[in-house]
């Protein structure tokens, strides 16, 4: 299927959407079909093709052509979790790994018939988009209005990157809050209950509502890099995430419940290669901060040091040195605001002189010393946009306004002292020496996502906003970022 074919029947899918203003839901599960990036270790094409089906229909088949031969082959059950009860049991998950040479884009045949366009093939990058903390926020102090795309505007952000047709998406972790129960019908009454389950709060349900309906509109058009976040560690929404999203065989089950206790992994780091049309090879390097600890450096940092230490020998490896970006949910030069705001009001973040407003220690620990390789460090889990620049580090861009509720709009100040110190200076600990503050840095707290386009020396990003206008420009030139 051609590329243009593809793009032409998202952008009528847009128009249709677009005469409704508010997020509808069917009550069964839907199909959906996507493709997400992976390292040549799982796919030699860097692409594993899924489906999420309703459970109790067989898998389909992937209709393609390789090097000019028509090719049809069916795609395998993803093993489904184990000890969830109900929550999973209404879908079925297949896959299969992209053949090499595959044509751009293939179909996906049902067995009664229906046809659906993905991603086989990772074409040289004219852009990417980049997003992350999509998912409509319940927690108990914070009802965002769900039912709104004024207030939760995913599916609206979903139908602007599917018209700019991206040659892929990076989405930076987070994709599932509800972990509280709607408490007014009128702002967020088909966000599907919290789950039953035990010790998890997800639910196939769930994860449908909060990602794969709203996002469905990229589907057809761009394959995803899909980075795991805090909200997907394991007794949260982990088992939607390894189920449906991680781009590996055989991790299905990795967040399964043991007896009334969840599990803790890990991820192995992994590495992507995408050609851009100015024949540069970017590295994206994948590596896994969930389980990090913002305010003080534990024993999650030692934990995760070995796998930023095999990121870093991956992007040493890049095949163009200097064109490697880390990808981690938790960034580690990013500044929170002083303050924090619930629905009611605001109050501060913390009196103790001690705290430091840096996010994240740990992953600052974590990574410490292996950061040369890399111009850029991309992440979300800040509900906001922010450019940070420290001396001696790759440029910082968090690009966490994908749709969660945001964070407060004011509160941002310069941190007097640099990530891994202490509020009064200090080091978290003796074995890491304090970065030096922030040199120069850009904050805007909106709904946000952003587009990266590859030029002759430069990386150029544009900070969208819902109605689509640029809000924000920066250049990333070596690893320097400029706003």
């Amino acid at each position: 299927m051609s590329r243009l074919f593809a793009v032409s029947v998202t952008v009528l899918t847009l128009i249709l959407s677009a005469l409704s203003l508010e997020v509808s839901h069917a009550a069964e599960p839907q199909r959906y079909a996507f493709s997400v990036l992976a390292s040549s270790s799982q796919a030699e094409s860097q692409l594993i093709v899924r489906v999420v089906q309703p459970a109790g229909e067989d898998c389909p088949s992937l209709n393609t052509t390789v090097a000019g031969a028509p090719v049809n082959v069916g795609l395998t059950k993803r093993q489904s979790p184990s000890n969830t009860g109900a929550s999973f049991a209404s879908v079925t998950v297949c896959e299969i790994a992209a053949p090499s040479n595959a044509s751009p884009f293939s179909s996906i045949t049902y067995k009664d018939g229906t046809v659906a366009s993905v991603p086989t093939a990772i074409q040289p990058v004219t852009s990417l988009a980049l997003i992350g903390d999509t998912g409509c926020r319940l927690v108990h102090n914070i009802q965002q209005e769900c039912d709104s795309n004024r207030k939760w505007p995913l599916r609206v952000f979903a139908q602007q990157i599917a018209k700019a047709a991206p040659q892929a998406v990076v989405h930076l972790g987070d994709y599932i809050y509800n972990e509280w129960p709607c408490e007014d019908d009128k702002i967020c009454g088909d966000v599907p209950r919290v789950t039953e389950g035990e010790p998890f709060l997800d639910s196939a349900a769930s994860f449908e509502y909060s990602f794969l309906a709203p996002f469905a509109p990229v589907f057809s058009v761009s394959p995803i890099l899909p980075l795991r976040g805090n909200q997907e560690i394991c007794n949260v929404g982990g088992i939607s995430y390894f189920y449906i999203l991680d781009p590996q065989f055989g991790t299905s089950q990795m967040c399964d419940p043991i007896g009334r206790k969840a599990p803790e992994p890990i991820l192995q780091p992994y590495a992507v290669d995408l050609t851009t049309d100015q024949a540069k090879t970017l590295r994206l390097v994948a590596t896994d901060s969930a389980y990090a600890n913002d305010q003080v450096v534990d024993s999650w940092s030692t934990k995760m040091r070995p796998k930023f230490k095999k990121a870093q020998r991956l992007a040493k490896a890049t095949p163009q040195p200097g064109n490697a970006w880390l990808l981690t949910h938790r960034p580690i030069f990013a500044v929170r605001s002083t303050i924090q705001c619930g629905n009611v009001r605001c109050t501060p973040f913390s009196r103790d002189p001690n705290i430091s407003m840096w996010v994240s220690a740990d992953t600052a620990a974590a990574s410490y010393g292996t950061l040369k390789p890399y111009s850029a460090i991309i992440s979300g889990h800040v509900h906001l946009t922010q450019a940070v620049q420290v001396t001696g580090a790759p440029a910082q861009i968090v690009l966490g306004g994908g749709g969660t509720a945001l964070d407060p709009t004011s509160g941002y100040k310069k941190p007097e002292f640099g990530a891994l110190a202490t509020g009064r200076g200090q080091p978290m600990q003796s074995k890491f020496k304090p970065y030096p503050t922030v040199r120069q840095w850009t904050t805007k707290v909106v709904f946000s996502y952003a587009m990266a386009k590859p030029q002759q020396l430069t990386w150029e990003f544009q900070a969208k906003t819902v109605k689509g206008k640029t809000f924000a420009k920066c250049l990333l030139k070596g690893s320097k970022i400029k706003c």
